[in-house]
C-alpha cells in the first residue's frame, strides 16, 4: 500500500474538513440572533453539499488506494 499517498490525502483532507466545520460554526454563531436568514441557509446548504462531494471523493480515493494495494500485494506474491 502506498503510505505516502495515504498520508497526503489525510494531510489535506483533515485540515479542509476542520476549516469548513469552523466556518459553519462561525456563521451559525454570528448570525444566531437572526431568524430565518435565507442567505445563511443558502450558505450552509452549499457547505453541506460541498462536504458531501468531498466525502464521495475521499471514498473514491480510498477505494483506489485499496485496489492498488491489493494489486501490488498479489503481484508481489506472484499472483496476476
Amino acid at each position: 500500500m502506498n503510505i505516502g499517498l495515504i498520508a497526503v490525502v489525510m494531510a489535506l483532507g483533515i485540515p479542509m474538513v476542520a476549516i469548513i466545520c469552523g466556518t459553519i460554526a462561525s456563521i451559525v454563531g454570528k448570525d444566531a440572533t437572526r431568524k430565518d436568514d435565507p442567505e445563511q441557509a443558502r450558505m450552509i446548504q452549499e457547505i453541506y453539499n460541498s462536504l458531501e462531494r468531498m466525502e464521495r471523493r475521499v471514498d473514491s480515493l480510498e477505494t483506489i488506494l485499496d485496489d492498488t494495494a491489493k494489486k501490488e500485494s498479489h503481484h508481489d506474491h506472484g499472483f496476476q
